[in-house]
């Protein structure tokens, strides 16, 4: 089954690590937010040692799902976003990828 999954990648202080880390993480602000649907497969939260970045791989079955949830939840989807920026210096989003079979 091929996945859909949005990469980000974040800059945070050292200050911000556990914040941050708790917001992003598997079973975490933002995974919670997610697993309300049932397409919903996953978060991923990757820190880069020698760099001090993270990457965050959201997992869904398709593209047409998580636009259907971020449309069914836009509201909330904001202020949650509105409420994280504080944990990071930085946010880049690396894109849209699907897994190859």
């Amino acid at each position: 089954m091929k996945m859909y999954q949005l990469i980000w990648r974040y800059e945070c202080s050292a200050s911000q690590k556990e914040a941050f880390e708790n917001a992003y993480r598997r079973n975490g602000t933002w995974f919670q937010f997610f697993e309300k649907s049932e397409d919903f497969l996953g978060q991923e939260l990757i820190h880069n040692v020698d760099m001090g970045n993270y990457l965050v791989i959201d997992s869904w079955i398709s593209k047409e799902t998580y636009d259907s949830f971020l449309k069914e939840n836009k509201v909330e989807y904001d202020q949650l976003d509105a409420q994280c920026k504080s944990l990071y210096a930085k946010e880049e989003f690396l894109g849209p990828f699907v897994t190859v079979e």
